[in-house]
């Protein structure tokens, strides 16, 4: 089955496959406390960064821009009940993540907002400071 076919034939398995797919290249979708479930738009996927979540009335409309794109290649316009279909389908059959933790470990795979770094020291003299022995390590010049 073409790629064009899939998108064509709305309401059918493939189809819904395919919208869960298309829109998880762009959020993330977690169930919140109460069975809600909350969109968080995808910030970079390698660092697995992301970001504010989504809130009801904009759904739509982010969704929408976020695909635009792709389906543009296959001769679709997104349009509100397009991008409500694509929606429903993520949510009903998408894959659910853990919601994102506020800071990640860096080199961590966990879903965040924002990834801890550790910035590089190139300052010697600090590394001779805290380091007790750096007397004995530094090799003295010969008078």
């Amino acid at each position: 089955m073409s790629t064009e076919n899939v998108w064509m034939d709305e309401g059918k398995p493939a189809f819904a496959h395919a919208a869960g797919e298309l829109v998880g290249e762009y959020f993330i979708a977690c169930n919140e406390k109460g069975g809600a479930v909350v969109l968080y738009p995808i910030l970079d996927r390698d660092n697995h960064i992301v970001g504010q979540p989504i809130r009801k009335p904009y759904q739509l409309e982010q969704i929408g821009r976020a695909v635009a794109g792709a389906l543009r290649l296959v001769g679709l316009i997104v349009n509100r009940r397009l991008a409500g279909k694509l929606r429903f389908y993520f949510v009903a059959y998408g894959e659910r993540s853990p919601s994102p933790v506020r800071l990640g470990q860096q080199g961590g795979s966990e879903w965040c907002f924002e990834r801890a770094t550790t910035p590089k020291l190139a300052a010697p003299e600090l590394f001779e400071f805290v380091d007790p022995y750096a007397d004995e390590k530094r090799v003295h010049p010969q008078h």
